[in-house]
């Protein structure tokens, strides 16, 4: 193949997040796939609309994954930085890492009151299924704690459990037309929920992975509150039926009991 197509391809790869590089510094340059599912064309999940497909929910975008971990014995072994600076009376001391899911940032933050102060763990975006979501905290914390073996192993120092440090963004691709308009228009989607155009891709955009589960069934949930509607209908008509039955059967006077009759005359 010729050299240039193959750069083209290979920085579109990286622009989509399909590949990441293992080596930035190095050279040749080694690379590996990311997680991000490629785009579905299953008519049953795509739909079009003015000639373009629209998106699919079938798996959603999760940034912004961050722990922080409590350092409990701080590292025996030199830790060579990239850089350090001093904000508020905080140290900050940061390091960049490739791993085989991508690059990772490792900031360390020590207050001037605090002993051994705390290690803060950003990790590349991941695509979680449906299902996934129902035990998003676990999956994340493990996606984390692979970083945090590797760093107690490598650098001699104890870590303590992994805390939410911020919470993750549920991200969902959406039409760009809707988003331009959202923007222009300023039109608010909710507290918990926004558009956003991030790196030139429109998405809807949670931080509640309980709105991150509906959006991804929405289809799905429309179809079950319509059975489960038509289902309601027919049974209060039943019901109402019934009722009437019992209302009109309530009303009638009893027929005249023959013994009785007889004795009064």
């Amino acid at each position: 193949m010729d050299k240039s197509y193959v750069s083209r391809i290979t920085k579109q790869l990286l622009h989509e997040k399909y590949i990441f590089c293992t080596n930035p510094r190095g050279s040749p340059k080694l690379y590996k796939p990311t997680d991000k599912p490629l785009p579905l064309v299953n008519p049953e999940l795509t739909t079009l609309r003015g000639g373009r497909n629209t998106p699919s929910y079938g798996v959603c975008r999760v940034h912004s994954i961050a722990r922080s971990y409590l350092l409990e014995r701080p590292p025996k072994q030199k830790v060579n930085w990239d850089s350090t600076w001093i904000n508020k009376g905080t140290t900050h001391s940061q390091l960049r890492q490739v791993f085989d899911i991508g690059m990772v940032t490792i900031r360390m933050l020590k207050g001037q009151n605090e002993k051994y102060g705390r290690l803060i763990i950003w990790l590349p975006e991941k695509y979680l299924s449906y299902e996934q979501l129902e035990t998003d905290e676990k999956i994340l914390d493990s996606y984390c704690q692979h970083v945090a073996n590797w760093f107690m192993k490598n650098y001699v120092c104890r870590l303590g459990l992994p805390e939410i440090y911020q919470k993750p963004h549920f991200a969902f691709p959406d039409d760009p037309d809707f988003i331009h308009s959202a923007k222009q228009f300023n039109i608010s989607v909710g507290d918990d929920c926004w558009v956003d155009n991030s790196d030139g891709h429109a998405e809807w955009e949670t931080n509640d992975v309980r709105l991150a589960k509906v959006k991804m069934q929405l289809p799905k949930r429309v179809l079950t509150l319509e059975k489960q509607m038509n289902d309601l209908r027919t049974a209060i008509s039943q019901l109402t039926e019934k009722i009437d039955m019992e209302l009109e059967l309530f009303n009638t006077p009893n027929p005249p009991d023959p013994l009785t009759e007889g004795f009064y005359a």
